[in-house]
């Protein structure tokens, strides 16, 4: 019925068919989409492109390449998105457009694209749009640009993130510098880890690696709130561990041990954190006897001791 309803007299009758086409998703409506981007009906084209992009089939690139130079606006941002998400090189200037002046609805579709295509053309677009607030805009771009893999993206994501905004442009931040691996980064996310306590960068430094990553999570173990503490051990270094010397029931923390530590130790941890290979510790019990090297009761509460 929906098909048939892009033949309809009524441009908004065509237009609305072509739009909950686009929400079924259903390729069997591709062929009468292609015919309706020759709608005269600017409206019609671009619900058609807008449909056609859900859809992503490759028989819909040709026509869509000559909705490039539409002379409606609305048709051309359209056919680019639809383009984008097939892939399309001969998008990428206009998609660049898209980010930069488009309707707000527009741009971190575009953006997205921009960063699946991996191309280094609109990579000082992308780290503008950093700065940008709107509708989340910079999230789904610091989030892109992990997938683009460029590290030459990394100095302005890293001022950026020194710049603080809300908890979820940070956390897309820091995790988009994980994925690219530049340990040139590590004194960003660690100041970000102290300053705002997000638990996020505790894996991404331990994936960076080297003592000074390493430092910045015990530091923050150590001086942190009692829910800082749980956030950071919740984040990274108290995942389940493979068995082990002290780890028989495989469930223990990945903290080296003998308690004291010495340089040619991974890294150093306090002692009263330190794993025992007396299996009663992880008792759960209400009293906690451990101690650490000066023989003081540990600092840390029952109720956050891991049971087995």
């Amino acid at each position: 019925m929906l098909v048939q309803a892009l033949s309809d007299p009524s441009a908004q009758v065509r237009a609305e068919a072509a739009r909950s086409l686009g929400r079924h998703g259903d390729a069997q409506a591709v062929p009468s989409l292609i015919l309706a981007l020759s709608d005269a009906e600017p409206r019609v084209r671009a619900q058609a492109a807008a449909a056609l992009e859900c859809i992503r089939v490759e028989d819909a690139r040709a026509p869509l390449l000559e909705l490039l130079e539409d002379e409606d606006k609305d048709v051309r941002t359209r056919a680019a998105l639809a383009l984008g998400a097939l892939g399309a090189p001969d998008a990428i200037p206009q998609l660049i457009e898209i980010v930069q002046f488009a309707y707000w609805q527009h741009r971190p579709s575009a953006a997205t694209y921009l960063c699946r295509m991996k191309a280094e053309e609109p990579l000082p677009v992308l780290t503008r749009a950093l700065g940008e607030h709107e509708k989340g805009l910079n999230r789904t771009v610091a989030r892109g640009l992990g997938i683009l893999g460029s590290r030459n993206a990394v100095p302005e994501m890293i001022r950026y993130l020194g710049y603080g905004g809300d908890r979820k442009y940070r956390i897309a931040l820091i995790e988009a510098l994980g994925e690219l691996g530049d340990r040139s980064a590590v004194p960003a996310i660690s100041d970000a880890l102290h300053r705002w306590g997000d638990a996020a960068a505790v894996p991404v430094l331990l994936q960076l690696g080297g003592r000074e990553a390493e430092d910045a999570v015990i530091r923050q173990v150590n001086e942190g709130t009692i829910y800082e503490r749980s956030q950071v051990l919740s984040g990274g270094w108290a995942r389940p561990a493979s068995p082990g010397p002290c780890r028989p029931s495989g469930k223990r923390w990945r903290k080296p041990t003998p308690c004291t530590w010495s340089a040619a130790q991974a890294r150093p941890w306090p002692c009263w954190e330190t794993p025992s290979a007396d299996p009663t510790w992880w008792s759960g019990s209400a009293t906690r006897t451990k101690t650490n090297a000066g023989g003081l009761p540990s600092p840390w509460p029952t109720w956050e001791t891991p049971a087995r």
